[in-house]
């Protein structure tokens, strides 16, 4: 799945995905409309997301399929979760690990198919102090395509050399994209890692880095941590058009009061 390589096309709201290395493109239509995708219900079925059963909406487009078949090496095609899933039995919420959208009611954030939060979020200053780590001890450095980050937070270039502040991420509580009228982001835990990471993004070839070092130097009650689940703060949820934000936006965080 790594060799997979999405691209959105806002323009003409399409999800078009091509293998690495190959010319073939399969193009999958992003429209509410349930027309595109499974029309009756026999041709949804039971997903299983992270231990959470949801009903999803099956496309049944034959050269979805067919690409899909063909790239993975299973017989499989792709799923959606439907919006109505929003509510009832098959709506999905934050693990309980993870800070709570309320803090008074503890109520858990909703989320769709993403592993455990909406946006995963890196610190490049603490990927730069791991692969120091992995490099002393004769390994590869690692990429951060491993991570899958949604977003990588890079220090001021201007900041004088020996001034970075890895794992800051530890302490955050939330940051501020793009000045007062961008977007704010919650902090909700540390993300918990697996050897997943040791995939290679370009080629799919599984290495033991940088998990060995992981394991060493971030583990935490017995969890091995890199990188921080974030969602979108609470204000940006009543309604209106979604933040946008931009690379190379400035970012302010704020630091844990405890």
């Amino acid at each position: 799945m790594a060799l997979i390589r999405p691209r959105l096309d806002f323009k003409t709201g399409m999800l078009v995905l091509r293998q690495s290395g190959k010319p073939e493109e399969v193009k999958v239509r992003l429209s509410l409309d349930p027309s595109y995708y499974a029309a009756n219900i026999s041709q949804q079925c039971d997903a299983n997301v992270c231990g959470d059963v949801v009903r999803a909406r099956l496309y049944t487009s034959p050269d979805v399929a067919s690409f899909l078949t063909a790239a993975i090496g299973v017989p499989c095609t792709l799923a959606r979760f439907p919006s109505a899933s929003r509510t009832g039995s098959s709506m999905r919420h934050s693990k309980s690990h993870l800070r709570p959208l309320s803090q008074e009611t503890n109520t858990p954030r909703p989320i769709l198919l993403s592993n455990e939060s909406p946006i995963l979020t890196i610190n490049r200053s603490s990927l730069n102090r791991l692969n120091e780590q992995i490099k002393s001890g004769g390994g590869k450095a690692a990429h951060p395509a491993v991570f899958r980050a949604n977003i990588i937070l890079a220090e001021s270039s201007q900041l004088p050399s020996g001034q970075e502040q890895p794992w800051a991420e530890d302490s955050w509580e939330s940051m501020q994209i793009g000045g007062l009228e961008g977007p704010k982001l919650d902090f909700l835990s540390g993300c918990r890692r697996c050897q997943m990471v040791c995939v290679d993004q370009t080629n799919a070839e599984k290495n033991e880095e940088p998990f060995v070092t992981l394991a060493k130097t971030r583990r935490f009650g017995g969890r091995v941590l890199f990188g921080v689940h974030t969602a979108l703060a609470d204000r940006n949820n009543a309604g209106g058009s979604w933040p946008t934000i931009c690379v190379g936006d400035e970012v302010k965080t704020e630091t844990n009061k405890i």
